[in-house]
């Protein structure tokens, strides 16, 4: 159980890592998109 629980926590980590790094991509994208305009 308590492996489990700490499995659980560091896949949310990850999860959450992998989400705020896609989000700044996708910011980096928009700035880069509109400075070239």
């Amino acid at each position: 159980m308590l492996a489990q629980a700490k499995t659980k926590k560091e896949y949310q980590k990850v999860m959450v890592e992998m989400l705020s790094s896609m989000d700044s991509g996708l910011e980096d994208e928009k700035s880069s998109t509109s400075q070239s305009k």
